[in-house]
């Protein structure tokens, strides 16, 4: 059977003892998931350039350790471009026709052996969904 101590029988780090302030333990510094530990630096760093030329290196292994962020993580490898409407509309325009195209059994299966052939159908299908589009409009 265990018995619960009061709270005066607990001990405290006190680190100055006229106010009575609790100090936290001091941060120890932690690997991330991503960065490289020493064991897999050291297995990495005779493959990297070592030579003196053009522009002075950078910290080699702060740049394996973003790559390493980005190949875990999933992360995008750029930032995300803004929303704009305009471009979404041109885009989703283009995207619509082409899959409007992709109906075209022989576009969607590519039958033809030569490129140029196969541009040629290309060019064909689109003309004939522009025809569509502009027969219906008065």
């Amino acid at each position: 059977m265990s018995a619960i101590r009061p709270i005066s029988d607990l001990q405290f780090d006190v680190a100055n003892t006229e106010t009575g302030v609790i100090q936290a333990p001091e941060p120890v510094p932690r690997i991330m998931r991503y960065e490289l530990t020493d064991f897999e630096w050291a297995a990495i760093r005779p493959f990297l350039p070592n030579k003196p030329r053009g522009v002075p290196r950078v910290n080699d292994r702060r740049v394996l350790n973003g790559i390493f962020w980005i190949l875990r993580s999933g992360a995008p490898w750029r930032d995300p471009i803004c929303f704009s409407p305009y471009l979404y509309r041109a885009r989703n325009l283009v995207e619509r026709f082409f899959n409007r195209i992709k109906q075209c059994r022989r576009v969607a299966t590519r039958y033809d052996k030569l490129a140029a052939n196969y541009l040629a159908f290309i060019k064909l299908a689109a003309i004939r969904i522009w025809l569509r589009a502009y027969e219906s409009t008065p």
